[in-house]
């Protein structure tokens, strides 16, 4: 790409980014006037927020992809060989698994959800969250399950989301199992831990943490959830796997290289034990990413703008 074009899909950037910073700013606005319909009709006020984190979702991700249009590529794998993902024609709710590399994740993760499963995204998130303006005020209002990371706490708190969402369809829970962003420092930790309990020790990943998606599936069962969709994401430039950009950085430049995001679907009737399955796909994704890296340049997949 160009000089010129590096410098235009900054100018543009910049000026989606304002557009974003506006569009928060009326949501503020609007969550605040709209107080009243939040405690008297929530279930309104959410179907409310379905509409705008769609739209939102779409908005972040138009943003981030310009001047790289193939930032994004959803495929699926088969015979080792990246494919295009085929969108599921089922009407069920996904509990989505992901590992989690950088703050993007939440929006990639939210497109699956939004534009290939169409459904509408709930997330596990810390309880904490619901303190910062809009954004949090955001994840209250879309009924997002908030937790403490106090098990003694969280385990009611997931059964009473559950059995709140359990009949819903056309929804999707996304769960980051591995609980932070994965780094060299806390991998290191993590496996130092996994040697200790003899557990599988990772490279591009955490050992995910499995009493939140335990309760999850026990609560769920039986239910419109029928569905685990797994996300595997991977930062890659040139066919190498890079540490992927800043939040900062991906909204007021251009993107150099490409998410690949390879997703798999299995039904959660078939999974018995919920700690072994978890451990045994975390591994599984490891195994994936590993893969990714070692082509020289992955192919090319479907992409989304």
């Amino acid at each position: 790409m160009s000089l010129l074009d590096e410098a235009s899909a900054r100018v543009l950037k910049l000026g989606m980014s304002l557009v974003i910073g506006c569009v928060l700013l009326l949501l503020g606005i609007f969550q605040i006037l709209a107080l009243p319909i939040t405690y008297t009709n929530p279930y309104a006020m959410e179907r409310t927020m379905n509409v705008f984190n769609r739209f939102f979702v779409w908005l972040l991700m138009y943003t981030l992809a310009i001047g790289n249009k193939d930032l994004f590529q959803f495929c699926a794998m088969e015979n080792n060989q990246l494919i295009p993902f085929k969108e599921p024609t089922t009407n069920t709710s996904f509990i989505l698994l992901s590992n989690h590399i950088c703050a993007l994740d939440t929006i990639i993760t939210g497109a699956i959800s939004e534009f290939l499963l169409h459904t509408n995204t709930r997330y596990i998130s810390k309880e904490s969250v619901k303190w910062v303006p809009v954004i949090g005020w955001s994840a209250c209002l879309s009924n997002y399950l908030l937790i403490k990371r106090d098990w003694a706490k969280d385990a009611e708190r997931i059964r009473r989301w559950c059995e709140g969402i359990r009949q819903r369809t056309n929804k999707t829970l996304v769960i980051y199992p591995e609980g932070t962003r994965a780094t060299p420092s806390k991998i290191a930790q993590s496996n130092e831990y996994a040697k200790k309990k003899n557990l599988p020790v990772l490279k591009h990943m955490l050992l995910p943490r499995t009493k939140g998606f335990k309760a999850c599936l026990e609560h769920l069962a039986s239910s419109s959830f029928t569905q685990v969709l797994h996300a595997t994401i991977v930062y890659v430039e040139n066919g190498a796997g890079k540490e992927s950009p800043s939040i900062l950085a991906s909204f007021t430049k251009r993107v150099p290289g490409s998410f690949i995001v390879v997703l798999s679907t299995e039904a959660i009737s078939d999974i018995s034990s919920p700690e072994e399955y978890l451990i045994d796909a975390f591994k599984k994704k490891d195994q994936l990413i590993e893969t990714i890296l070692s082509r020289t340049s992955p192919t090319k997949t479907h992409s989304h703008t």
